[in-house]
């Protein structure tokens, strides 16, 4: 089997940790490795398909994410390097410029400085060397195992 040219990073933290925020910046410091960010939020399952606790839809628990999809979309981006046709990511639509937002929150000299200390460090020369990066940040990501050995590494966000 061929070896994939994608390096699939975890990220993944409690709520308001910066999950959504972070990806954003460090695409800017990993430029142009960084091909693509995958978020969590884009795999719950409909209204109807969530549980509910207590009266209530129970969305931030395990039973409100479709981890099957999750694992169904990072196996065709570690094979092909993008998203299935027809894979639409809600974030963009909901939230537009993240990308902005995120890189006001740091001061440019300190992102263009931690861009040349990656680069710097030659930390491409080894196991992600040639390969696209892409990030999949989410709050539940190391709860399920199958999703969990789909990561080439996982960071946590506190």
């Amino acid at each position: 089997m061929p070896q994939s040219t994608v390096f699939l990073i975890g990220l993944s933290g409690p709520a308001a940790a910066g999950k959504t925020t972070l990806p954003h910046i460090l695409t800017h410091i990993f430029c142009p490795h960084v091909s693509l960010i995958l978020h969590g939020d884009d795999f719950c399952k409909e209204f109807d398909q969530i549980p509910t606790v207590n009266g209530y839809l129970d969305a931030d628990g395990p039973a409100g994410v479709d981890f099957m999809r999750m694992g169904e979309v990072l196996d065709y981006v570690k094979v092909q390097g993008t998203t299935p046709e027809g894979f639409n990511s809600w974030q963009a639509d909901v939230f537009p410029g993240q990308d902005t937002r995120a890189l006001r929150m740091m001061d440019s000299n300190m992102l263009e400085d931690l861009r040349e200390q990656v680069r710097a460090s030659r930390v491409f020369e080894d196991e992600v060397e040639g390969k696209r990066l892409v990030i999949v940040e989410g709050f539940l990501l190391y709860n399920i195992p199958d999703i969990r050995k789909r990561l080439d590494t996982r960071l946590f966000v506190k």
